[in-house]
C-alpha cells in the first residue's frame, strides 16, 4: 500500500514536470490586435497563452505587452508584428540571499557603559 502511494505521488510529480509552460502571455493589450497560429488568424485576448511559431500583429493606436517566460517583458507599438521562433524557457533561479551580518559589539559597549554607571 505504501509503495502504491509512493508511485502515485512520483507519477504525480512526473506529470507537472512535464507540463510545459507557455513561451509567453498577453498581460496588457489595447485592441485591435491578432494572434496567426497555424495559419489563421484570430483576435487576440489577455490571458493568450503564445507558443514558438505563434505571431502576433498589432493595428493603428494598439499596444501589446508580452511576459515571456522567464519574467521578461516585451512591449508591441503599433503597426507592430512579432514572430515567436525558436524560444528556449531557462527556470527562474532563487534570489540569493546574503547571510546575516555578525552582531555589531556596539550593544555590548553600550550595555557595559551603562552598568558601570550605576
Amino acid at each position: 500500500m505504501l509503495l502504491r502511494s509512493g508511485l502515485f505521488v512520483l507519477l504525480l510529480f512526473a506529470a507537472d514536470l512535464l507540463q510545459a509552460a507557455p513561451d509567453a502571455i498577453v498581460e496588457g493589450l489595447q485592441l485591435p490586435a491578432w494572434i496567426t497560429r497555424d495559419g489563421k488568424r484570430q483576435p487576440l485576448a489577455v490571458g493568450t497563452e503564445l507558443r514558438s511559431s505563434d505571431e502576433v500583429a498589432t493595428g493603428g493606436n494598439s499596444r501589446l505587452l508580452l511576459r515571456l517566460g522567464d519574467g521578461s517583458a516585451v512591449k508591441l507599438g503599433e503597426n507592430g508584428r512579432l514572430k515567436l521562433a525558436d524560444l528556449v524557457q531557462k527556470r527562474k533561479q532563487a534570489p540569493s540571499v546574503s547571510p546575516p551580518e555578525r552582531p555589531r559589539r556596539v550593544a555590548a559597549l553600550v550595555t557595559s557603559r551603562c552598568s558601570s554607571r550605576r
